[in-house]
């Protein structure tokens, strides 16, 4: 699985608006510090990681 930084935003109409959120989707989940550097790059207060399994950090 290829690493990826998605933006999403719930109860959004047209694409404006809603609930932003970043979410990081990857084989492995970053460690705290690298989660720390996503949620800033991404701006948002919001943010999730997973890896696939049913346990997920963020």
């Amino acid at each position: 699985m290829r690493d990826v930084l998605v933006r999403l935003a719930a109860f959004s109409a047209d694409g404006r608006g809603g609930n932003p959120a970043g979410v990081w989707l990857g084989a492995e989940l970053p460690t705290a510090e690298e989660m720390q550097r996503i949620a800033a790059e991404v701006g948002y207060s919001r943010r999730r990681s997973t890896n696939g399994s049913t346990t997920a950090r963020g």
